[in-house]
């Protein structure tokens, strides 16, 4: 918390001292004004008035963060400062005004932004040291340098100000005695010269120039600056007199605040003697008032034990006339409850009548129609069977058809496609809840943890394109076997029959009757251990769930898994299989058998459907649980999404609403694939 209340309390502290300061140039004899480490942007109102007023000689500004010396009053009010302190400020442009400053004697402009001087010194003809340090200035007036009193000029850290651009007649300045400049401003003077004083400077310079320079101590001054010397010791006497009469003022003072200091303390003692009067009257107070509420209590108490014994007495009387009512009621209400007992009796004789009748109406209704429905079911039995009959005697003729039956059959059988299939769908299972949680994430406008999904994302994508390419690789193995059985045939035209019978007959039973009723969720588990390859060798132990718990390392090796790892892997998976379903079923025996559907419910097939042949994959060639397609589209907002796109992985909107897009709709990432996921 103290980090934002920072610059307000740097903001109370600065207006604490400006206040402190204020006060201290009202009450303090001193000829001096210091304002300096305010925090300053523009001088106070009526500063220069006040200066004015009590006689200050000193106004000191320094350390602020002043660029004007607007706001503080008219400039002619300083006519009587001789130090005026203006360095560690902002100031760009110092103002004409600088020229009512008349009895100014010492200027401080360092550490500003000042680029040049007002041409207004000529007023200012008293000034005996000027400095600008640490500045911008390309040059200065040359009515600087006909000061008659001028002694010191400051011009160091002024990088674009040399020498040579001084004016010559800087070396005509009566009284200058001091010239400060950087080894960088005099790099036209020599060495040996430079390290001399400054009367050697200004004399090379003068030489440069073709003048004569005429040092300080060897002029001689003019008659009118002999009177300013005299005027110069008058003042200072008139000073020193001043500087007296405060020191006077500060002892009158002093004894002046002993005494007050001496009456504040003499109050204080009768406030205290006040105070204890005043504490003395309380306590009697308090103890009267004590015994004034106890004799008020014990009259309540004696009125209140009157009024309790009334109470009672009207009680008991109101208590027996309730019970006299309550009796009449109550006769009351059991004669209108044998009134309604017997007619709720006849209405309920009328209503069994009404509801035989209507069963009976019902069944004879019930009747006709299983009747009926009996009858289009044997007719769609028997146009079924007609088309069953027909498809089978025109697989017998058509050998295009025959063969792509073996090649369907082919690849149901194969484990490796099977296993592509299943990795696939949950490839895609994964995309679709990183889509939907995206969503979710966006609407919550949680946006600094989608990098983590995009990077998931695009892992995912990258992962089920190489599976799509596996997948079609597989698909054309297939196919090139096929034709290598085709090739090596002999002349035969129920070739591809007897070869689908074969296939039939080589798979064992229980892969027959359990390929279409396999569990997803241990699907999953084989997928996800990276054992769905070894599927086919636990069909012996899919008849019974629960056997598959007591499945050993040794049983699988003798069904034919080799692989030690692959053994490992196939019983960490039944593991977690048989832990999942156990909690599932904990979970469903929470619920009243009369919740559960009256209906059975239909498996769905875990085998996918026959691989496409084409040659553009356009539909993954699988089935995607519903579940996972649930987040509506995007775009139109009403559909399901059931296309992913690539390379992004956003399963975001529905096949009608991509078709015409370029760009995926989320992220704005070009598509390059589009996949089509069909719901069972």
């Amino acid at each position: 918390m103290p980090l934002f209340r920072k610059k307000g309390n740097e903001d109370q502290v600065n207006k604490s001292r400006l206040e402190h300061k204020l006060y201290l140039a009202r009450e303090n004899p001193e000829p001096c004004f210091d304002l300096s480490d305010c925090a300053l942007r523009d001088v106070p109102a009526g500063i220069y008035s006040l200066c004015k007023v009590f006689r200050k000689e000193s106004l000191f500004l320094q350390d602020n963060q002043l660029s004007s010396l607007d706001g503080g009053g008219n400039l002619r009010d300083l006519a009587m400062l001789t130090v005026l302190d203006l360095q560690n400020n902002c100031f760009s442009v110092l103002p004409d005004g600088i020229s009512f400053l008349v009895n100014l004697r010492m200027l401080n402009l360092n550490n500003n932004k000042l680029t040049n001087l007002p041409d207004c010194f000529t007023s200012v003809n008293k000034l005996q040291s000027l400095e600008v340090a640490q500045n911008q200035l390309r040059s200065i007036p040359e009515s600087l340098c006909w000061l008659p009193h001028l002694t010191k000029l400051d011009l160091r850290e002024n990088s674009a100000l040399t020498l040579r651009k001084l004016p010559p007649t800087i070396t005509q300045t009566p009284m200058l005695e001091t010239l400060l400049m950087d080894d960088s401003q005099l790099s036209c003077v020599p060495e040996d010269i430079r390290e001399n004083s400054t009367q050697s400077i200004l004399a090379f310079f003068a030489e440069e120039n073709g003048m004569t320079y005429i040092p300080p101590e060897e002029r001689q001054m003019p008659g009118p600056n002999k009177t300013d010397m005299l005027v110069n010791v008058f003042e200072a006497e008139k000073q020193q007199r001043g500087f007296k009469l405060l020191a006077h003022l500060a002892v009158q003072q002093t004894k002046l605040e002993q005494k007050v200091e001496k009456l504040q303390q003499q109050r204080e003692e009768e406030r205290h003697r006040l105070i204890q009067h005043l504490q003395d009257v309380e306590r009697n107070t308090d103890a009267m008032i004590t015994q004034l509420l106890l004799l008020s209590a014990q009259e309540r108490e004696q009125e209140r034990q009157d009024k309790l014994q009334r109470a009672q007495e009207e009680e008991q009387e109101l208590l027996a006339a309730m019970q006299r009512q309550h009796r009449d009621l109550q006769r009351h209400d059991v004669l209108d409850g044998m009134k309604q007992l017997v007619e709720e009796e006849l209405k309920q004789e009328k209503r069994m009548r009404e509801y035989e009748q209507c069963r009976v109406e019902m069944t004879n209704s019930l009747l006709s129609k299983e009747l009926e429905s009996s009858n289009i079911l044997l007719c769609a039995v028997d146009r079924y069977s007609s088309a069953q009959l027909e498809l089978v005697q025109r697989l017998q003729r058509d050998e295009e058809l025959q063969k792509a039956a073996v090649c369907s059959l082919l690849e149901r059988s194969d484990a490796r496609t099977w296993g592509l299939v299943q990795q696939v769908a949950l490839v895609e299972q994964q995309l679709a809840q990183l889509t939907a949680l995206e969503l979710q994430r966006r609407n919550h406008q949680l946006s600094e943890q989608l990098s983590d999904l995009a990077e998931k994302r695009t892992a995912l994508s990258s992962l089920l394109v190489h599976l799509l390419e596996e997948q079609a690789s597989r698909r054309d193995q297939l196919i090139h076997t096929l034709n290598e059985m085709e090739r090596q045939r002999q002349d035969n035209s129920d070739f591809w029959l007897h070869q689908y019978q074969r296939l039939l007959d080589s798979r064992p039973n229980k892969f027959i009757d359990k390929e279409r009723v396999l569990d997803p969720i241990l699907a999953n588990h084989l997928v996800l251990n990276g054992v769905v390859h070894c599927l086919p060798f636990l069909v012996q132990w899919m008849h019974d769930p629960d056997s598959l718990l007591s499945v050993t390392d040794s049983q699988l090796k003798v069904a034919g898994i080799r692989s030690e790892e692959d053994r490992q892997k196939v019983l960490r998976a039944l593991k977690l299989y048989v832990e999942e379903r156990e909690c599932a079923i904990l979970k469903l025996s929470d619920f009243h058998p009369s919740n559960l559907p009256s209906a059975p419910v239909e498996e769905a097939s875990a085998m996918p459907q026959a691989p496409s042949t084409s040659g553009v994959l356009e539909e993954a060639d699988f089935n995607v649980p519903k579940s996972i397609i649930e987040t509506e589209c995007v775009i139109c907002m009403e559909s399901a999404c059931d296309v992913i796109i690539l390379q992004c992985g956003h399963m975001c909107c529905c096949a009608k609403c991509c078709e015409p897009l370029n760009n995926c709709p989320m992220c704005r990432g070009d598509i390059e694939r589009k996949i089509r996921v069909r719901a069972p």
